[in-house]
């Protein structure tokens, strides 16, 4: 995306995906680049869970401090669970051991570990902005699930990405590339024909 908007000399960027705290490192790069980003999950409530939360813990650099004020200490290598990185505060087996709001705060046997993003700051502010404008947020997001779900259906039905033809990752991952490659040859073709309009980039506000 940043290549992509260096390389026409774009403006500023409204860009909308299906997804947000997975891709948090990339929040953090476009930040800087005026890439600004649009995903679904600035409502949830991540109280229903019924246990203290990120929100409930004075999280530090180098350790946060828990609702019974008690100190967990962070871990010092960053800890990757799938695409996104994490920080890891520990508590001490006996701080949580006899703490009058264990009940409340972990479900587990051990003392709480807390975790929390590594690009924090930068979802806070995307949050924000979403929750500053919930009626253009959805309408963003209603004309993302527009074009892509469209293109996920010829994806699937029209160039064989439903199921992998060759076993491992990288052949699976070459399958869907073809596909891309073949859809956009498609579309460049039509385009050449006077079928299909060029999309245009709107000028920022």
């Amino acid at each position: 995306m940043i290549e992509t908007k260096e390389t026409f000399a774009w403006g500023p960027i409204r860009l909308t995906s299906d997804r947000e705290y997975t891709i948090a490192k990339a929040i953090h790069q476009w930040h800087g680049e005026q890439i600004f980003h649009y995903g679904p999950r600035s409502d949830v409530d991540r109280k229903k869970k019924g246990i203290f939360v990120e929100e409930d813990f004075e999280v530090r650099e180098l350790y946060a401090i828990c609702p019974n004020d008690v100190r967990l200490k962070r871990k010092p290598n960053v800890f990757v669970r799938g695409s996104s990185e994490q920080w890891r505060y520990q508590a001490k087996r006996s701080d949580c051991r006899d703490c009058p709001l264990r009940g409340r705060c972990t479900k587990g046997k051990g003392a709480r570990m807390l975790c929390v993003n590594v690009y924090r700051e930068d979802l806070a502010i995307h949050a924000a902005r979403m929750k500053a404008d919930p009626e253009r947020t959805r309408g963003l997001m209603g004309r993302h699930r527009a074009m892509s779900e469209g293109l996920v259906n010829v994806l699937m039905n029209h160039h064989g990405v439903r199921h992998a033809s060759w076993k491992g990752l990288t052949l699976a991952r070459l399958q869907v590339g073809l596909a891309i490659i073949m859809q956009n040859t498609l579309k460049w073709h039509k385009i050449r024909q006077g079928q299909l309009q060029p999309m245009t980039l709107k000028p920022a506000a």
